[in-house]
């Protein structure tokens, strides 16, 4: 008879806790592949009772059910919500998806070196051309109250510095964004996000996901990302566009999410789209300048050209010593001219070569102030080879911090959900349980045993 009760009682036990952990959250799975319980039973009572009165629910019988430890979507930044996506694209798609890129990744992380000095130099370069657009502006002035002639000037339409100029002043999406294209207005309120809030924190010990190394990991998760989140330009036919009532089409994914640009949310962490994909494109800006500064630095015949226009300018300034100082701003300006073509035709669906030779330059030195004026129409060869807007977000993907790309991702879960009048919380989405159980057998005999639970 004791023995009997025993058995009964963790049937009873183990059939109620299978049905608790079947009543997982529909549309987080559906959407993000993703199991867990909302704790609030979509009531916005988020109580660890309501696992107990579940439990009793289905028929556990008079046993006593005390929760020993509990794990929730956002514990130790986002661990459970990985884990479950590794091992969805793992079974999904296997190894071979990432292949191809593990011999990339340490080409990659060389990337945020070149970005930073690219930055600080960019920096001081422009700096100086501000300076020089001043003086060239100046030698053309009157002086008050004197009668002279004006002096010689470069007008703007020859002007090399004007396109950095503007970029300083106003932001690479003032000269990138393709003819006829609308960047988002959507914005989200940063304080309640689930990477800011204080959250709701589990407790306990449980087993955690092995078997890949750090690097796989990585790649793996963040193809989940490219598959599963919207940013601005995407190559797949996932990616729809909608025109607003002034004709022009905006960037959109195909949810009615917060925010259309989830993956540059992911990446910059702002509270607007407009913010995001400026940051991300002038850190992508930077790294285009830095290549094509490298691709005219061997171009002797460019070189040339930006000497000729340096000693032109020099003798405007009545700075001849100035040679090459100028001719080393005319190569960043250059650069910089051809790095806005490239992100035209990124942000237009092209792809562009990773490293720029001779033959596949675009802009010309006289059509460098041109580029202001062109109304950001994108020209240029496509030949198919090379990297697209996608390969780039991939690569910074990469080299952000696992728990910042972890708890952002959710961010962007939480207010698709949102999005759709769907109440859900990460810090009360239950993934692991541990109950420790309790009958009485026969008057004071009583028997106790644990049960573990969790989506793996």
């Amino acid at each position: 008879m004791i023995q009997g009760s025993k058995n009964l009682s963790r049937i009873d036990t183990d059939r109620a806790i299978y049905s608790v952990f079947g009543e997982y959250h529909q549309e987080l799975m559906e959407q993000y592949h993703v199991l867990g319980i909302d704790l609030g039973y979509r009531t916005g009572n988020y109580e660890e009772e309501n696992l107990i009165q579940r439990m009793h629910y289905y028929n556990s019988g008079s046993t006593d059910h005390q929760i020993k430890g509990i794990q929730y979507l956002t514990d130790q930044s986002g661990q459970a919500f990985r884990e479950q996506v590794l091992a969805y694209m793992e079974q999904r798609y296997g190894m071979d998806l990432v292949k191809k890129f593990t011999g990339t990744t340490e080409k990659w992380e060389q990337t945020e070196t070149e970005e930073s000095d690219m930055e600080k130099k960019t920096d001081e370069m422009t700096d100086a051309m501000e300076r020089v657009n001043d003086s060239l502006d100046a030698s053309g002035s009157q002086t008050e109250g004197e009668d002279v002639e004006e002096g010689p000037s470069l007008p703007d339409e020859e002007n090399p510095f004007r396109i950095m100029q503007k970029i300083k002043k106003e932001g690479i999406l003032s000269v990138v964004i393709p003819k006829g294209k609308k960047v988002s207005e959507k914005s989200v309120d940063l304080s309640g996000q689930a990477s800011k809030r204080t959250l709701k924190k589990g407790y306990g010990t449980f087993p955690t996901r092995k078997g890949l190394d750090q690097t796989t990991e990585k790649l793996l998760y963040n193809e989940y990302l490219l598959k599963t989140f919207g940013y601005a330009f995407r190559q797949d036919s996932e990616q729809s566009e909608g025109t607003d009532e002034s004709g022009e089409k905006e960037w959109q994914s195909d949810r009615s999410d917060a925010l259309a640009y989830e993956l540059e949310y992911i990446l910059q962490g702002k509270g607007s789209d407009k913010e995001n994909l400026e940051s991300v494109l002038f850190r992508l800006f930077l790294l285009r300048i830095s290549g094509n500064y490298g691709c005219l630095s061997k171009d002797m015949g460019r070189m040339a050209e930006a000497e000729a226009l340096a000693v032109t300018i020099s003798a405007l300034l009545l700075m001849p010593e100035a040679v090459e100082a100028l001719k080393q701003m005319i190569l960043v300006a250059w650069a910089g001219g051809e790095s806005v073509m490239d992100l035209r035709c990124l942000l237009d669906g092209r792809k562009v070569p990773l490293v720029k030779s001779a033959d596949k330059w675009v802009v010309s030195l006289s059509q460098l102030p041109l580029l202001l004026t062109d109304g950001g129409s994108v020209r240029g060869n496509d030949s198919g080879e090379g990297v697209g807007y996608s390969d780039y977000i991939r690569m910074f993907l990469f080299l952000k911090s696992v728990p910042e790309i972890t708890m952002r991702t959710l961010d962007c879960v939480e207010e698709a959900l949102h999005s759709k009048h769907i109440l859900f919380q990460a810090d009360q989405c239950v993934t692991k349980l541990e109950i420790q159980n309790k009958i009485i057998v026969y008057k004071n005999l009583n028997y106790q045993y644990p049960v573990y639970f969790g989506y793996e």
